[in-house]
């Protein structure tokens, strides 16, 4: 879950405060990034799903990230 930081009324978060929408469009959070949890030569053939290229097992070396997907490891940078 993302962090939201109060609204300058006190409330809980600036999408939640009548007064902040009304002064202007208030901009969600953005995600963060997902960051490589560790890198690996990859076992088995698979799928980037970052540059949808193929992962070919024993050949490229692959990057688990903090959301869970695999991907190249030069696509984790």
């Amino acid at each position: 879950m993302i962090p939201i930081a109060p609204c300058t009324h006190g409330m809980p978060s600036p999408t939640a405060c009548t007064d902040c929408m009304f002064e202007g469009p208030v901009a969600q959070p953005t995600p963060p990034r997902p960051s490589v949890v560790f890198t690996f030569k990859a076992a088995f053939d698979g799928h980037c799903p970052a540059c949808n290229l193929a992962i070919v097992g024993g050949l490229h070396a692959i990057s688990e990230l903090t959301n869970g997907s695999y991907v190249h490891e030069g696509c984790a940078t």
